[in-house]
């Protein structure tokens, strides 16, 4: 496997003997949510600002006044897991209780469950995968056609994948993907 310090030397005597080097998606940062066994890729460019607290990933919109902070308080993408593993039958079972109702659905070919909470319009999937569920939480109702594209470019991009190791029960932590 191929890291940081080789590729930087690799690069280095790459410039030194006059090599060039394409490197593809040098515009695209990535993110990977280690849970369990599982492992959740989210590829992002710089047009919204993507950061991670707590084992999740988030995606909020620029404020104009300071690009460094969140425009609003509610992020427009969550990714985060669940401890624990549920069939998209489970999630979906008819409750009384309050709160999201879940349908059967689909998120980027992942089997997952669907639901809406009104009236803010997010948008909420469960996926079970390895021995977790992950969800995404999609507020974008209130973009811009331009800003919805560029945010499904995003949510487009997420990866769910098994890892080789186990990360402890209940612990979840967000890594910088590899350069490669």
């Amino acid at each position: 496997m191929i890291n940081k310090k080789t590729t930087i030397i690799v690069l280095l005597i790459a410039l030194v003997i006059g090599v060039t080097i394409v490197v593809t998606n040098s515009s695209r940062d990535c993110l990977e949510l280690k849970t369990g066994i599982v492992r959740v890729r989210v590829y992002h460019n710089n047009e919204f600002l993507v950061g991670h607290v707590l084992g999740l990933i988030q995606v909020n919109e620029r404020s104009l006044s300071n690009p460094m902070r969140p425009a609003e308080k509610s992020p427009l993408i969550t990714i985060d897991s669940f401890p624990f593993y549920q069939s998209v039958s489970e999630i979906t079972k008819p409750s009384i209780d309050p709160g999201v109702k879940y349908a059967t659905s689909s998120f980027n070919g992942y089997l997952a469950a669907k639901g809406m909470h009104f009236p803010s319009g997010a948008e909420f999937y469960k996926i079970p995968f390895g021995n977790r569920i992950i969800q995404v939480i999609e507020r974008t109702a209130s973009l811009s056609d331009d800003r919805k594209k560029e945010a499904q470019e995003i949510l487009s991009s997420i990866r769910i994948s098994e890892g080789s190791e186990d990360v402890e029960k209940g612990e979840a932590r967000v890594v910088e993907c590899g350069w490669f």
